[in-house]
Order: structure tokens, then sequence, then C-alpha cells
């Protein structure tokens, strides 16, 4: 079944349809061109298709309009085009529409920013068990969006969006159990719900569930297990598994040791400005290891590391400043004006 309800039909027969001037047809020969799917992709096509539909009250069209104006597909991108055609189809009952209209004015796109208004939308979809609206809902109690902070309600609508296979959902609500945020602390909990989002290939569920394995949180230690996630979610661009999985190699932490390419590892974490990768790497550049001994290069990573805040690093960084070589010119100088 398609998101209209339709059933997979022939394009041509669905062609005829629309050009009879069914809407619901419409609206679906619009997806077939917007996926690709018995046509070339032709998001332009796609465009022309909602709007027939959607002129003619039909909720899904509306959305798919709005959408297509939002994410600039057959069309430059336009918030307040979007806004309106979400606003149509969410009056209708769209449930896709109200959240995408609460986050319309979450952000202050296309909309004058509401957060309220934002907090009653993502309300409105979560009640009827929209499970974007959930973790949204979810969200905003956590943070103190719209409505109080309340760790109980967060909780309570992050547990909906994750039963519904949510995988940030069941990430979030791993660390409200891992933490005692709006439920009892229960590391086992914690650790089957990163379960399920590192199943899912969220790259902080893998590296949470690697955490877990790491230090027997909720399961038992294991540290080659603890490496193996550690890496998928690094692989996956998670800049904090790339320094965690970089120390695995260093360390020889569940892998064999292969310092040069624990300095890989943490020299893609530190590009992407993560603070602990920084840290590493100019440790490996002071001293050597898995990489040619440089001072400035070190230097210069934990300078960054410094700026973040990291008090190791800053002691590192005064610490190399006092021990390394001088220039001979100013050594020179040192020795003919002692003071």
């Amino acid at each position: 079944m398609s998101v209209t309800g339709q059933p997979s039909i022939a394009l041509e027969q669905l062609r005829q349809a629309a050009e009879l001037g069914d809407a619901k047809a419409q609206d679906g020969l619009g997806l077939r061109y917007s996926r690709g799917e018995g046509a070339p992709q032709d998001h332009k096509q796609a465009l022309q298709w909602y709007r027939l539909s959607a002129e003619q009250g039909f909720h899904w069209a509306q959305y798919h309009l709005g959408y297509a104006h939002d994410m600039g597909y057959g069309v430059p991108q336009n918030p307040a085009e979007a806004a309106k055609w979400y606003r149509l189809a969410a009056e209708q009952g769209n449930l896709e529409a109200q959240n995408d209209l609460g986050m319309c004015y979450e952000q202050g796109r296309g909309v004058p920013k509401d957060l309220k208004e934002a907090v009653k939308l993502y309300r409105s979809a979560a009640q009827k068990g929209h499970d974007g609206g959930q973790f949204n809902l979810a969200l905003c109690y956590k943070e103190g969006v719209g409505v109080p902070p309340d760790a109980a309600e967060a909780a309570k609508w992050c547990r909906l969006a994750a039963d519904q296979g949510v995988a940030e959902a069941q990430n979030n609500l791993g660390s409200c159990y891992r933490e005692g945020y709006g439920v009892p602390k229960d590391v086992v909990h914690a650790a089957n719900y990163y379960r399920l989002a590192a199943e899912q290939a969220l790259p902080v569920g893998q590296f949470n569930l690697g955490w877990c394995y790491l230090h027997g949180f909720g399961v038992t230690e294991d540290e080659r297990e603890a490496a193996q996630w550690f890496r998928r979610a690094a692989e996956a661009g998670d800049a904090e598994a790339q320094a965690q999985y970089g120390a695995c190699l260093l360390h020889g932490t569940g892998v064999p040791v292969n310092k040069a390419d624990a300095v890989s590892w943490y020299y893609r974490a530190a590009e992407q400005g993560e603070v602990n990768g920084q840290h590493a790497l100019g440790l490996c550049y002071w001293n050597g290891e898995g990489v040619a001994q440089d001072f400035e290069a070190a230097r210069k990573w934990l300078k960054c590391a410094a700026g973040q805040n990291c008090i190791e690093a800053s002691s590192a960084l005064q610490q190399l400043e006092a021990e390394r070589p001088q220039p001979l010119w100013r050594r020179r100088i040192r020795g003919l004006w002692p003071w």
C-alpha cells in the first residue's frame, strides 16, 4: 500500500484516473514520479500532479506539495509556501503535516517562531499515535521548549515513540534509564534500548552500546564486543566513536594494538572537532606513537582541545611548551645576555 492508502496499480491505470481528475490518483502519480517507481524520477512532474490534487483539497497531496517546497524538490525551497500547504493538510487531520508544521513553528521556518504552537501541533499528532510527534513532544519536555521541563512526560512520550521503532527515541530512552531521568534507573533496560537503536544502525546507539560493553553496564563486560560497536559507529562518521575506537587500537582494548590506525581514527575525530580525538592526537604527535614525532602538530591539536576546556590538554600543552627544544638562535641569545 502507498502512503495514500492506494494499492499498487499499473502506472498507466493511475495516469488515466489522474487525467480524469481523480485527486487520489493525481497524488499517487506524483509519488511515482517523485520516487522513480515505474517511471524515471522527475520531481517537476511530481510537483505538477501534487498541485492538481492539492487544489482539489486532498490532504496527502497538500502535505506532499508542502514537503516538496520544504526540501526544494522540483522547485526552489520556499519555507512559507511549505508551511501554507502543511497547514491546509494539518487542518484536515494529516498527522505528518501536523508534525512538520510543528517543526516550522519551533524553528521559525516559513512562519513566526511560536514554541507553544509547535507543542500544540506535536501533541495533536502524538496523541493520535504519530511517532514523530511523540518523539518531538518528548524533546520539548526534555529541553523545556514551549512547556516547562518535565522528566516523567519526556520519558513517557519517548517510550511511545521508541515502542514504534524510532531509533533516536530508543537511544534516548536508554539514556533515561541510564541516568534515572523520568524513570527508575535501570542499567539493563538502558542497555536493551541502546541495543534496539544500535541494531537499526543509529551511530549514537552503537556508541552507547559499545560503552555498556566496555564498562559492563547492564551487560557482561566484553571489550571485543565494545570495540566492534565502536567501530560500526566510527565508520558511520560518529566523531566520539572514532576517538574511542582509536583508543581501543592504541591500547589493544578488544582489538590488536595498531598505533598507526589509532592515529588515523583520532585524526578523523579531531577534524570533526571532537575534543578527545584532538587531545589524543596531540599526545600521539608529542610521543611519536603511531606517527612521526612532531612538536608543532602536537601543539596544534593540544591547543584545539584546550580551547574546548579540556583540562588534561591544557596541562599537557604547558608541559610540552616547557620541555620542547628551543631553536638554536634563542638558546644563543639567552647565553649571551643572562639575567
